[in-house]
């Protein structure tokens, strides 16, 4: 597979995750293209310059923290910074609340929020692992291996010759 909606990954996942949609059902139809997973702790901070805005966006509480630190008139300004670009999701660890500017925006622009009951750490690294496998090539061939001498052969062709 390589590449799959927003709504497909919930799908698949959603269990194994502990998922639960924060926007509307919607803003399910990105597209997720990138094996890659960011933490936009600059990009929220207003450094746009290296934004990798393709990749599914992991939320922390740090991340959450500081959005919640913000002033109401900065937090709209930085949020709407980041959602006009094409962001396949955010993905928010530990249950915790966005501040409903960002769910506001988040379906304005038709990007998915989900929530994860995962810690942070292990929702990023289960996530980057199944990511690594949906994009990872692959190759299907018949074959038999065999070893002569303490070496292995990899024997091909058609199945039954």
């Amino acid at each position: 597979m390589k590449n799959f909606t927003v709504r497909q990954f919930y799908e698949m996942k959603g269990k194994d995750f502990v998922l639960s949609i924060v926007t509307n059902q919607n803003t399910l139809d990105k597209v997720i293209t990138e094996q890659n997973i960011d933490r936009p702790q600059f990009a929220l901070s207003g450094y746009y310059h290296k934004f990798q805005y393709e990749r599914i966006q992991v939320l922390g509480e740090t991340e959450i923290v500081y959005l919640n630190s913000l002033s109401p008139d900065l937090l709209y300004e930085r949020l709407s910074e980041i959602m006009m670009h094409n962001i396949p999701c955010f993905i928010v660890s530990k249950g915790l609340s966005v501040p409903s500017q960002m769910e506001y925006l988040a379906n304005e622009y038709k990007i998915c929020i989900l929530s994860s009951r995962l810690s942070t750490e292990k929702l990023y690294w289960q996530l980057a692992k199944f990511l690594r496998e949906c994009f990872s090539p692959n190759l299907s061939m018949h074959g038999t291996l065999i070893e002569v001498h303490g070496v292995g052969i990899l024997l091909t062709g058609k199945s039954g010759i």
